[in-house]
């Protein structure tokens, strides 16, 4: 899932609250994987057409927009057992950013989030984590690792009642996924 701006709504809003719902629910990991090209992404109108600029800026920034908003707007706090991954971003920024929220929480927590019952970092170890590409290996590894858990995404979505028309759609972007 891009971490950007989708159909006017911001992580935070609760115009998402079903879709965090169904992953917890299902017990899924939701994604975040930032892409330079991306339609949604802020990184096109600061950056224009340097592929370098927003490839640098995109990966890291709207990760980093994404967690603000997830942690500050309390989506950790009403949907617990939501667990969300920040993909190929690196994650040095992680420890920077949540010093950040950290420094700030003890100011604007009471005024503007009283909501939240744990500090930015116990909702970032309970609910999240950051990747680095890693070696050859390593991709293997995670990529097998994908598409075992694809697999039982796909069952479970399967399982749930739906028309035939809509099961059989499925069934096709399946196997048109597993030929490309």
């Amino acid at each position: 899932i891009r971490p950007n701006l989708v159909n006017g709504h911001y992580w935070h809003s609760n115009y998402w609250d079903p879709l965090y719902t169904l992953h917890e629910e299902l017990n899924v990991t939701w994604g975040f994987h930032e892409g330079t090209g991306a339609w949604n992404s802020h990184m096109n109108v600061l950056y224009g057409e340097n592929r370098f600029y927003r490839h640098v800026a995109s990966h890291w920034i709207e990760m980093q927009q994404a967690l603000i908003a997830m942690i500050i707007g309390g989506v950790f706090e009403f949907h617990p057992k939501l667990r969300v991954a920040f993909l190929e971003c690196q994650n040095s920024w992680v420890p920077g950013l949540l010093s950040r929220i950290e420094w700030d929480y003890p100011q604007y927590r009471d005024s503007h989030a009283p909501y939240l019952s744990l500090t930015p970092k116990e909702y970032f170890r309970r609910n999240c984590w950051a990747a680095v590409e890693g070696s050859d290996d390593a991709k293997r590894k995670a990529f097998q690792d994908t598409v075992v858990s694809m697999k039982r995404r796909v069952e479970l979505l399967l399982a749930l009642p739906m028309s035939s028309l809509d099961r059989m759609a499925i069934q096709r972007e399946v196997r048109d996924i597993g030929q490309r």
